[in-house]
């Protein structure tokens, strides 16, 4: 059986999306010696990842919307022969295909806080047209699952729920002298974008700082996404210039240390889908707050300390908390390492294999 796996989400610095295809790519070659794969992106790559791959790189019309570019594309798919396409970057597909379709649906946030009501009915239009066409969908949490239901009506029977995991070189590494004299700090990683909840964060962050004697930082790690000038102008005003650091894009091997040298992660994140921070965290022996809302708690389970992402005050405490309370923070970096062995990536490419292999 011919597969093919778009992995334009990688052409790119990786994020989320990006990362996820990575790893079931990765473990999908290493589990499954009978299909053969074909890697679909937009620019001829010389990454490794490539190399004696079967490499299909597609034609992209810069100048139309993404969804219509994507899909246009696909119109010389056919050539290939290709039994099955996995799209992981949630939407696609406009047009028919003769290949079975699969789509990884990581969320849908942008339909449920949209407040515009005709964008809200025109979003809902293109998801339930998408997503009834393609043969199978898979989620990455059951709160993902149960929104697709929700608002869109799906036949839960349609949908697979098949969690994500942490690579396997997030781990404890040994601490050196030298690291226990830098400045201590809190951590945050993900996109600068509203539904990350930074505003929120930094401001109970400001709260920690005047009503404490911790000397911590705070240190943001990720790409600016949509709307992110409003959290450089909170930072501003409450003049924290010099205590938040934003650092960008960071490598998996500087990620790793920092998740190693932080006294703990903070995710309050107001939605997610897939939200792999925290677990990258705990299996770095970095204790966790996050929010107890959507996806979040299917991941962490009882190794994160929750709190309401709404409600700053309550999570300042948290901070406070989990900073003073060294058995606390013992028990849940304890907890954390077993929560992270639940999960792993080899399981997500054996689950996602038997589905391709359903649809023939």
């Amino acid at each position: 059986m011919k597969i093919g796996i778009l992995t334009k989400a990688m052409d790119n610095t990786p994020t989320g999306i990006g990362r996820y295809a990575k790893n079931l790519v990765e473990n999908l070659i290493k589990i499954d010696k009978t299909n053969e794969y074909f890697f679909i992106h937009y620019k001829k790559s010389d990454q490794g990842f490539y190399k004696n791959k079967n490499e299909i790189v597609i034609k992209r019309y810069t100048w139309l919307p993404k969804i219509l570019n994507d899909s246009l594309a696909f119109l010389f798919i056919d050539k290939y022969h290709l039994d099955v396409i996995h799209e992981v970057s949630q939407i696609n597909f406009l047009f028919p295909l003769k290949a079975k379709t699969v789509i990884t649906v990581h969320d849908i946030y942008f339909l449920i806080n949209e407040k515009n009501l005709i964008k809200k009915f025109l979003l809902k239009l293109l998801y339930n047209y998408i997503y009834k066409r393609a043969d199978k969908l898979i989620a990455d949490s059951e709160s993902t699952k149960k929104d697709l239901i929700k608002h869109l009506g799906l036949a839960k029977e349609k949908i697979q729920v098949i969690r994500g995991a942490v690579e396997p070189s997030f781990k404890v590494i040994q601490k050196r002298k030298s690291d226990r004299k830098k400045s201590p700090y809190i951590l945050f990683v993900g996109t600068l974008e509203p539904r990350k909840n930074l505003e929120r964060l930094i401001k109970a962050f400001y709260q920690f700082k005047v009503k404490t004697d911790y000397k911590h930082n705070l240190i943001m790690v990720g790409e600016k996404g949509w709307k992110y000038q409003a959290i450089f102008k909170k930072v501003k005003s409450l003049n924290l210039n010099k205590e938040v650091v934003f650092t960008g894009h960071v490598t998996n091997n500087n990620l790793i240390l920092l998740y190693n040298q932080a006294s703990l992660l903070v995710f309050p994140s107001l939605y997610e889908g897939l939200g792999l921070p925290p677990l990258e965290a705990m299996a770095c022996g970095c204790p966790v707050i996050t929010s107890k809302i959507s996806s979040l708690p299917e991941y962490c389970g009882k190794a994160a300390y929750y709190i309401n992402p709404y409600d700053t005050k309550q999570l300042t405490k948290a901070i406070v908390k989990v900073l003073a309370d060294k058995k606390l923070k013992r028990r849940m970096v304890e907890l954390g390492l077993a929560q992270v062995k639940k999960f792993s990536w080899k399981k997500t490419a054996k689950k996602t294999m038997l589905i391709y292999n359903s649809l023939l």
